[in-house]
């Protein structure tokens, strides 16, 4: 009774603690720096009160919106640095309490390489500067570092449910932020005809989340046959078509092509809704009927209108505008071809292509700041760390972690995966706590076994009573 007692207590000071932040970020909107060390103050004393998981489950909840896309009327909340921060903070906490697994570790001492080795024999970008790379090196790792804390399945598949339910939660906080003026829901021109969901954050950023939200779910569902996890699949797949972005769907079908699959034609022993198979595969293929009327026309029509460049007129790139700004990007990096211009250097490189702040592709961006030596140092350990996991997850789980890889590994050719913390974190939680599930003895555990179906009685024949004369 008193450890309970005691946890009661402990989550009180959590909710207080985090409800006082949000409080002293709106009072300070002006000062940062105060609103930024209160917040961590807070943070601080619910550590101390023996509580990483809990604040670690609220501070997940930090990645539903984009700090980037609000503005300046946000106060301190509009600060990226905030939402690092408590992420980094929480994942610190969860480290102190369960420790960590070294050779997930690879990843972050990679990072460190590639800046020694761009630091010794590449040619710095002008401009980057220790503070730039030490924050480049806190956006580039704090998903990783999560991987790599001793998670374990049955404790931890809790985490997994709040990350199923950041789109939504992202929609949601968007429509309060349109209420109070601080925020539109929708992104209406931008280069696209049609208007586009955005929440409390941008287009091409929520479709990252919803992407990561609707795989989460999915093997949320196969893992603790949450019953609210199929919901989730359906309204983050959503979310994600009202996004209008092409890269996210695409991986999106990728990663979900094999739960699909699983759903039309496994058995219907966990089927108690939809026990037929015909009945299934025309759910689905009703599925893609809506997929095909209602948001493939919006994707093909973006960019409609074309782009005007001098000298060469309209311009229809179904790229919006990326190879062009690739081109540019290319021909930065390929005068340190090596070692890169060092860690850091993506996000201030300036290019002319109008409208692009980052590379929008994590292979370009690698060889930009790292070189062939540096960047391959990099992509050569996330494929370890991502292969090691694979191998430690149970087996049952594994095809539907390769096509999540499969599908990151694509959309990384066109946008911002690696420095997205909204999709970085997930991906890499969801990694790690699937990689976290062995037992002693070499075992791992099963798959959860569906509910039985109830007993039905069998009808029982009644004789009369034999008479006796």
């Amino acid at each position: 009774m008193s450890v309970a007692r005691s946890m009661n207590r402990n989550s009180a000071i959590v909710l207080i603690a985090t409800i006082g932040a949000a409080a002293v970020g709106l009072v300070a909107g002006h000062s940062s720096k105060v609103a930024a060390a209160a917040v961590c103050a807070l943070l601080l004393g619910a550590l101390l009160a023996r509580v990483p998981e809990v604040m670690f489950g609220v501070c997940l909840l930090a990645l539903s919106y984009s700090p980037e896309y609000l503005t300046s009327t946000a106060g301190v909340f509009a600060q990226p640095q905030l939402q690092k921060g408590l992420v980094y903070f929480a994942v610190l906490g969860m480290v102190l309490q369960r420790g960590v697994r070294p050779r997930f570790l690879i990843v972050p001492v990679a990072y460190i390489v590639m800046a020694i080795l761009a630091i010794i024999h590449a040619q710095l970008i002008a401009g980057l500067t220790l503070t730039q790379m030490l924050s480049s090196f806190v956006t580039l790792t704090v998903g990783w570092t999560a991987l790599s804390v001793a998670w374990d399945l049955r404790t931890d598949a809790r985490y997994l449910k709040i990350l199923s339910c950041l789109p939504v939660v992202c929609v949601l906080l968007g429509g309060l932020l349109e209420v109070a003026h601080l925020h539109t829901l929708f992104e209406h021109g931008g280069g696209s005809s049609s208007a586009r969901l955005q929440g409390a954050s941008g287009p091409a950023q929520l479709a990252l989340t919803s992407f990561i939200g609707c795989v989460t779910a999915s093997i949320c569902y196969r893992t603790t046959r949450w019953r609210y996890a199929p919901a989730l699949v359906v309204a983050n797949a959503v979310v994600l078509g009202l996004t209008v972005s092409r890269g996210a769907a695409i991986a999106l079908g990728l990663a979900m092509a094999l739960p699909a699959l699983r759903f039309v034609f496994s058995g219907r022993e966990d089927k108690r809704w939809v026990p037929a198979r015909w009945m299934r595969a025309a759910i689905m293929v009703g599925a893609l009927a809506i997929v095909a009327v209602a948001l493939v026309p919006p994707l093909l029509a973006r960019d409609k209108a074309g782009t005007y460049i001098q000298g060469k007129g309209v311009v229809f790139d179904s790229t919006s505008g990326r190879t062009a700004a690739w081109h540019e990007f290319y021909a930065i990096a390929k005068q340190s071809p090596l070692f890169g211009h060092g860690l850091g250097a993506g996000p201030i490189t300036r290019i002319a292509e109008q409208g692009f702040l980052a590379q929008h592709n994590e292979y370009l961006r690698l060889f930009l700041e790292g070189g062939y030596i540096g960047g391959g140092i990099v992509l050569a350990a996330i494929i370890f760390v991502i292969g090691t996991c694979l191998r430690r997850a149970p087996p049952w789980i594994r095809l539907d972690l390769l096509a999540l890889a499969i599908g990151f590994a694509v959309l990384s050719y066109t946008d911002n995966t690696l420095t997205s913390c909204n999709l970085q974190v997930p991906f890499c939680l969801v990694f790690g706590i699937l990689a976290g599930t062995s037992v002693k003895g070499g075992r791992s555990l099963a798959p959860p076994a569906p509910a039985p179906p109830a007993a039905i009685a069998e009808p029982r024949l009644e004789l009369p009573a034999p008479i006796v004369r």
